[in-house]
C-alpha cells in the first residue's frame, strides 16, 4: 500500500489529500484537511515563514489524521510566471538512405525543441508532443518503426521561472517535507474532473481559484493550449470591502453565506447584519448582489476575450472553483460567454461523499494525476546544494551575457 499526499496551494487557502492506494492503483482511504494560507500570494511564496508554518500546519493535521508520517508530496503550481508555447525542431536521421525512426530518436528530437524552448531561467512543468512530421508527412502521431530522412516535433511545452518555484522547495525543505513533484493546477483539476471522453472530443476547462484562473484546453486526449488570467474568487470579497465599507474578512463571510448575482426583485429589500468590532452594521443585500453581479460580469468577459483567442476552442466548457457555487453564477455566465457551461464535479463516483464541495478537487487531482501518470511518491527534489549550483550557474551568466 502507497501513500500519496497532495497539497493544493491556493491564495487564500491550502486543502491537502492524503490518500492509500492499492497495487491496483484503487483508492482505499483519503484523508483532507484544510486551513488558511499565509505568506503566499499568485503562485508566488511572499513570507517564507508564514507559509512554512501553513504547510506544516496542514501535513501535522494530515499525519495526526492518518497515523502515518509525511516526507513527500506533491504540489500544484500556477501563476503570471508559467508560460506556454509550441516549438518545432527537426533531426536529420540519415544523409543518403532511409533509416527507421527509433524511441531514441523521438526522445532526441523531443529533447531538442524542449532545449529550444527554454531560457535559462526555466524549467519544464509540462510538455506533450503534439504532432510529428516524418520527411514530408505531416500530422504523425506514433513515428517509432517508420523509415525517414529527418523527424520533426511540435512540442506544446508549458514551463516556468525556476526562481519561483525554488522558494516554495525552499520552504517545504524548511520543515524536513520533500516536493516529489510539482504539478501545473489546472491539469490537477482536470485529473480529478474530465474523464478521457471530454479530453478526446475537446473540452475547455475554466478554474477559477482565490486569486488566479486557469484555462486549458483539450482536443484528441491532449492539452492544446494553456491561459493564467490574474484575477480570482477574492476579487469579489475585495470590491465588496470598498465599496461596502467593511473588512476583508467579513466582506469573504458575506460572500460564502449571502452573494446571489442577478438577485430576483422579490428579495432586493432584504438585509445582512454583520458584527463590526464593537458594532453591528446592516448592508442591502440588493448592493451585496449587485456588486457581486458587476465584479463576475467584469472578470467573465476578460475570460471571454481569452477564448477567442486559444487554439482548440471547443463547445464543452466546464467551469470550476467557489465562485461557481454562487447562486446565479453559471446563468450568468452562459449568457456572457453565450456557450452552455457545466459545473465541474468529482469524476469518481467512490469518492463523491468525500468531496460534496468544489474546494477539495484540485488536491484530489493531484493524487489522481500522479496515481494516472504514474508518479509514485520519492524525494525527487534536486536538494539545497543541487539548486544552490543551479542559482549561481544562472546568476553568472545573466550578470556576463
Amino acid at each position: 500500500m502507497d501513500f500519496i499526499c497532495g497539497l493544493d496551494i491556493d491564495g487564500s487557502k491550502i486543502v491537502g489529500v492524503l490518500a492509500s492506494v492499492d497495487h491496483r492503483k484503487n483508492i482505499r482511504d483519503i484523508y483532507i484537511e484544510k486551513t488558511q494560507s499565509k505568506g503566499f500570494s499568485k503562485g508566488r511564496v511572499m513570507d517564507l515563514v508564514s507559509f512554512s508554518e501553513a504547510i506544516s500546519r496542514i501535513i501535522n493535521n494530515l499525519e495526526s489524521k492518518s497515523g502515518t508520517s509525511i516526507r513527500n508530496v506533491f504540489i500544484n503550481t500556477k501563476g503570471d510566471f508559467i508560460k506556454s508555447s509550441r516549438v518545432n525542431a527537426r533531426l536529420p536521421l540519415s544523409e543518403a538512405n532511409n533509416r527507421v525512426i527509433r524511441q531514441v530518436d523521438v526522445k532526441r528530437v523531443n529533447k531538442f525543441a524542449r532545449d529550444l524552448g527554454l531560457d535559462l531561467n526555466e524549467e519544464v512543468i509540462f510538455e506533450v508532443p503534439h504532432k510529428y512530421k516524418v520527411d514530408n508527412h505531416d500530422d504523425i502521431q506514433e513515428p517509432v518503426g517508420l523509415s525517414a530522412h529527418r523527424l520533426e516535433v511540435e512540442l506544446f511545452l508549458v514551463r516556468s521561472d525556476f526562481m519561483y518555484l525554488e522558494c516554495t522547495r525552499q520552504a517545504f525543505r524548511h520543515i524536513g517535507v520533500s516536493t516529489s513533484g510539482i504539478i501545473l493546477s489546472g491539469l490537477a483539476t482536470a485529473a480529478s474532473t474530465l474523464d478521457n471522453e471530454d479530453k478526446l472530443n475537446g473540452a475547455t476547462l475554466i478554474d477559477i481559484g482565490d486569486d488566479l484562473v486557469e484555462i486549458l484546453n483539450f482536443s484528441n486526449n491532449k492539452l492544446v493550449d494553456y491561459r493564467t488570467l490574474s484575477f480570482g474568487y477574492n476579487n469579489l470579497c475585495q470590491a465588496l470591502a470598498e465599496k461596502m465599507d467593511i473588512s476583508k474578512e467579513s466582506a469573504s463571510q458575506v460572500s460564502d453565506s449571502y452573494a446571489v448575482m442577478n438577485m430576483p426583485d422579490s428579495f432586493k429589500d432584504e438585509e445582512i447584519v454583520i458584527k463590526r468590532d464593537n458594532d453591528y452594521k446592516t448592508l442591502s443585500k440588493s448592493l451585496v448582489s449587485s456588486i457581486i453581479t458587476e465584479e463576475t460580469k467584469g472578470m467573465v468577459s476578460l475570460i471571454k476575450k481569452e477564448l477567442l483567442d486559444m487554439q482548440g476552442q471547443t463547445q464543452n466548457i466546464i467551469i470550476t472553483g467557489e465562485i461557481s457555487l454562487i447562486e446565479g453564477f453559471i446563468e450568468l455566465a452562459e449568457a456572457s460567454l453565450e456557450k452552455p457551461i457545466k459545473l465541474g464535479r468529482v469524476k469518481d463516483i467512490n469518492l463523491v461523499p468525500y468531496f460534496e464541495s468544489i474546494w477539495g478537487v484540485r488536491a484530489l487531482g493531484l493524487v489522481r494525476y500522479c496515481i494516472e501518470n504514474n508518479r509514485l511518491p520519492e524525494d525527487k527534489d534536486r536538494g539545497s546544494l543541487f539548486s544552490d549550483f543551479i542559482i549561481k550557474a544562472r546568476e553568472i551568466y545573466q550578470d556576463y551575457f
